[in-house]
Formats: C-alpha cells, sequence, structure tokens
C-alpha cells in the first residue's frame, strides 16, 4: 500500500509568505541599483507593460522618458541600449534545490534588471498573475522621486446559470 503524505498547509503558507518577502527584499535591492543606473542616463520615468494568461506572461519592450527642455514640458521617450551587459546580477527564474525554492541568479543587463524589479513586485502582490484568465496591467517608475504605480487589471471568468421552465 502506498504510503500517504501528510501535507501541512500551515508549512505551505509560511513558504508562501517566506517567498514573498524574498521578492520584495531582491526588488527593493535591485530597484536602488536600477535607480542609480537611470539617474546616470538621465533617465525619469520608465513605463513597462506586462500581460499574463494561461499559465504564462511576460513584460513588453520598457519605455524610457526624459523631461524636455522646458520645466513645463511632458516626458520625451528617448531610446537607450538596455542590451548592454552590465555585469548586473539578476534572476532567472528559480530552481528547486535542497528542499527548498532558491533564486537563480545569472548575469544581465540593465533590461533584465528592469524586467526583475517589476516582475518581482508583481509576484509579491500578485502572485498567480498569469493564471487562467490572468492579469494585465503598467508600472510607472518616476525615478526621481524613488515612487512605483501600478495600473493593475484582474481577468475574471463568470458562468452565468439559469433554470428556466416555459
Amino acid at each position: 500500500m502506498p504510503k500517504k503524505l501528510k501535507i501541512d498547509m500551515s508549512d505551505i503558507r509560511e513558504q508562501i509568505a517566506k517567498e514573498k518577502e524574498l521578492h520584495r527584499k531582491t526588488s527593493l535591492t535591485n530597484r536602488q541599483i536600477l535607480r542609480k543606473e537611470m539617474e546616470y542616463r538621465a533617465i525619469e520615468q520608465i513605463k513597462i507593460t506586462f500581460d499574463g494568461s494561461g499559465d504564462s506572461g511576460q513584460f513588453e519592450e520598457p519605455e524610457y522618458y526624459r523631461k524636455g527642455n522646458s520645466k513645463k514640458s511632458e516626458p520625451v521617450q528617448v531610446t537607450i541600449d538596455d542590451k548592454e551587459t552590465t555585469g548586473f546580477q539578476v534572476n532567472n527564474g528559480m530552481r528547486y534545490e535542497d528542499g527548498k525554492w532558491v533564486d537563480n541568479v545569472v548575469p544581465g543587463n540593465l533590461r533584465d534588471l528592469v524586467e526583475d524589479v517589476f516582475y518581482r513586485i508583481l509576484e509579491a502582490e500578485h502572485g498567480g498573475w498569469e493564471i487562467n484568465a490572468g492579469s494585465f496591467g503598467t508600472f510607472t517608475y518616476d525615478v526621481f522621486e524613488d515612487e512605483i504605480t501600478l495600473e493593475y487589471s484582474e481577468r475574471v471568468e463568470s458562468t452565468v446559470a439559469t433554470t428556466e421552465t416555459y
């Protein structure tokens, strides 16, 4: 007879809480690096959209903005080489090792760093964003204010059932 596994939900909840905290801490660390890199490049704002469903999700290309010449001007989108190798250590997913999930940290570029900061916020605050009908949204990072705004939309599947007799 097969041996029954004992599953303790408190252990599962504790592991989920640890994973969320890991995402929060790593996002904050990488955010500090990102802020310095953006200030160095005189980038004032980053926007990046995401979309997930059917158990997968992706981020689109980030948009980088600088202020125009006048103090009243709106930010102007600029192109920077965010694929350049910078020596950043960024998350490339997680792997299961010695009975727990650990970061699979690899060298990356600026684009990887941008994506990692926002991905980790999404995982910590809206885990499962890519499951079933999924969700979509836009992160806006005001670099000089060091403020990230998330516009988040969750898709909801619903069923309307009726019984009718005529």
